[in-house]
């Protein structure tokens, strides 16, 4: 199915100034309606959290609330994916996830996000985050930047990451996001030669 991603730059949903959340709720609605006009299946929303600038005290709470009111008029037909990007913890998000209650809400984890921006190890991501996964995106890179590197090119744990999509790909769907065709070459020769096997 169509996915498509929301905007991100400059939006912050949950900022303490009222004027900028509102813009925030606006373009992720027009976002959500490009979405329905487009036929999509799923709709994905940066957290838009920014550590040293961004507090987590109080921000799980808040995103909650904004999530539960952004998603009451929304039907089943496109799922609402929120997606870690700098986020430094899982726990916050599984909470978000877990106190959204539309069922059409969850998340997408990024693997190459959540391996450069946090220093919590790939398993406790993936425990903690399974059951709310509708979306995953994939890339690689060396744990300092987000290069966005093919499967195999830098140093995620690949083999625990390839296990993970095998378990959840009855409950969730992937998008390779690599910044070079031959990346995505790299990346589509790992998951064929994983699953020729399995």
């Amino acid at each position: 199915a169509l996915s498509i991603h929301g905007p991100f730059l400059d939006l912050n949903p949950v900022s303490w100034d009222d004027r900028i959340a509102a813009v925030s709720r606006e373009r992720f609605e027009q976002a959500y309606e490009a979405a329905c006009k487009m036929g999509a299946g799923k709709v994905i929303y940066h957290t838009c959290f920014v550590p040293a600038i961004n507090y987590l005290e109080g921000w799980t709470q808040r995103m909650v609330l904004f999530w539960n009111r952004f998603m009451e008029d929304k039907g089943r037909e496109i799922t609402v994916c929120l997606e870690n990007v700098f986020d430094p913890q899982s726990a916050p998000l599984a909470q978000i996830a877990r106190q959204v209650t539309h069922p059409a809400f969850g998340l997408c984890l990024d693997i190459g996000h959540a391996h450069w921006a946090s220093k919590e190890p790939m398993e406790e991501w993936l425990e903690n985050l399974k059951p709310y996964i509708r979306h995953l995106h994939l890339h690689d890179n060396h744990g300092g930047w987000d290069e966005h590197l093919g499967l195999g090119q830098g140093n995620i744990p690949l083999k625990l990451i390839l296990e993970f999509i095998r378990d959840c790909q009855k409950q969730a769907d992937l998008t390779i996001e690599n910044s070079d065709i031959q990346f995505c070459r790299a990346s589509i020769a790992v998951l064929e030669d994983f699953f020729r096997r399995v």
